[in-house]
């Protein structure tokens, strides 16, 4: 964007007119021996002037085709900001319900693994049958295995946020 930007004021400048200068210093003699002497020296200074005076027309349509290029560049910026803008939105939204997940199944695992702790406890005064426990660990195994799930999912979810903050333009 700032390149096509750029583009524009090089365009313009073409309209205003450009001097340059040249110069050429030499030593010249018809002997060899001659050449350290002040009248074989010499040189030439040409100034020049450029004017495009009759290009004006096509130097004027110049600076609208840069500026149009320059709009589009700026149009592709802004698109390429919001959509950056958007994935991150769509990717720290993900990560927070991944995180609220995860604190709610780590919970549920905490209260599975208490409920299979008693009924262990209960089983082992005779006060349950063994069903009891064994339904109680294949409650804590498949919170445990709903964790591990989520965890893979929220370590997805903080990769798709570190992506999405990665292509964010820079100034």
């Amino acid at each position: 964007m700032a390149a096509s930007t750029a583009r524009v004021g090089v365009a313009i400048s073409e309209l205003f007119p450009s001097l340059t200068i040249t110069g050429f210093l030499g030593v010249q003699s018809s002997e060899s021996g001659r050449l350290d002497e002040s009248d074989s020296r010499f040189w030439s200074f040409v100034p020049g002037v450029r004017w495009p005076i009759f290009a004006g027309g096509k130097i004027w349509s110049n600076v609208e085709v840069q500026r149009e290029r320059a709009k589009q560049a700026t149009f592709e910026y802004e698109k390429t900001v919001l959509q950056a803008l958007s994935e991150t939105e769509a990717a720290l939204s993900r990560a927070t319900q991944e995180q609220q997940r995860a604190e709610t199944l780590s919970r549920f695992v905490a209260e599975s693994q208490r409920a299979h702790t008693i009924a262990k406890e209960l089983y082992s005064n005779g006060l349950t049958d063994f069903l009891r426990v064994l339904d109680t660990e294949r409650s804590l195994f498949a919170s445990q295995d709903q964790l591990a799930q989520n965890q893979q999912a929220l370590a997805e979810a903080q990769v798709a946020l570190f992506k999405a903050l990665g292509r964010m333009p820079k100034n």
